[in-house]
């Protein structure tokens, strides 16, 4: 808990230490998921520009 003279006590100050960490690491597991899912949609396009490019091609075999 803090103090009149803004300092904290060592507990305390773990636990801020342990909050900031867990917060810092949720932001990073948000922010790999949103850019994952962001690869992924590109690759799809990817894939189906190609298939669609592609498409037909073997119609007269």
């Amino acid at each position: 808990m803090r103090k009149d003279n803004h300092q904290l006590d060592p507990p305390d100050l773990f636990g801020c230490v342990v909050s900031f960490l867990e917060i810092a690491r949720t932001h990073v597991v948000h922010a790999v998921k949103s850019e994952m899912v962001i690869a992924y949609a590109l690759i799809g396009r990817e894939i189906v520009e190609e298939a669609m490019a592609h498409y037909g091609e073997n119609a007269d075999a």
